[in-house]
């Protein structure tokens, strides 16, 4: 397939995404509110977990990902919680002890 039969979405992603340069210090993966730790009324964190430390470099097996309103009851009433399998949970007082499964 040449270039010329590719989607014209594509082509469009394809020109921003060249413009965006990703660097280790801004890889340009979230969008920038989120990276920043706040969106839509949501304090959002990632927690690297089991660390493992071999010939000198240190590994995380593990994350936990968290999301937490900024006024409970205003900006949100439950906090939420995910892990690096994709398990969303819940915590209803609006923290981050989250323990009830999301379905």
């Amino acid at each position: 397939m040449g270039p010329t039969a590719l989607p014209a979405r594509w082509l469009r992603w394809a020109a921003i995404l060249s413009r965006a340069r990703p660097r280790r210090q801004a890889p340009q993966i979230l969008q920038p509110d989120l990276a920043a730790g706040d969106k839509s009324g949501y304090l959002f964190s990632i927690s690297c977990k089991d660390k493992i430390t071999a010939n000198g470099v240190d590994r995380y097996n593990s994350y936990v990902v968290t999301a937490v309103p900024e006024t409970v009851g205003k900006t949100g009433d439950r906090g939420f919680c995910s892990d690096q399998f994709g398990t969303l949970t819940a915590d209803p007082a609006g923290g981050s002890s989250c323990s009830q499964p999301v379905q």
